[in-house]
């Protein structure tokens, strides 16, 4: 079976999606941030950190960039006054890429995988990837908050 096919059609899937998605945080960003700032600054500090990391695994999931999830609410969260700690501990987060079974890697794993135990499955969410996506996600964002709250 040939790369190739698998190989570009996860490029236009990462890369069509993410700029998508940049171009509209960038022209709505105002909104964006007054919108979490308020809801932020009128919480508390758990619901305040909480509500970033669903931001920000939101738009990861949207997406299916870490990288334009990070340049996209990062600065939000540094505009709504969260320590840069905190932000640290949050960021796995971002690994909400791969909630959607749209993620280029994701496409080329099933394209490459000749046993066909990996599946995108008959609906959204029932794909390989999502148990051990949530298990992760869970996980490195407790540890995360913990060890912000030790080096601070």
């Amino acid at each position: 079976q040939s790369t190739f096919p698998a190989g570009i059609v996860g490029a236009i899937a990462l890369f069509g999606i993410a700029w998508l998605a940049n171009t509209f945080v960038a022209a709505n960003q105002t909104l964006i941030v007054d919108g979490l700032g308020s809801v932020v600054s009128g919480s508390s500090a758990f619901l305040g950190a909480l509500l970033f990391a669903l931001a920000l695994f939101a738009v990861a999931m949207l997406t299916t960039s870490q990288s334009s999830a990070t340049n996209a609410i990062v600065p939000i969260g540094i505009t709504i006054g969260l320590p840069a700690s905190l932000l640290v501990g949050l960021w796995p987060a971002a690994m909400g890429i791969y909630t959607l079974p749209a993620n280029g890697s994701q496409v080329a794993t099933v394209a490459f995988d000749q046993t066909g135990t990996t599946k995108m499955g008959k609906f959204v969410f029932d794909h390989s990837f999502q148990l051990p996506n949530l298990v992760y996600v869970g996980t490195a964002i407790v540890v995360g908050v913990a060890l912000s709250f030790l080096f601070r």
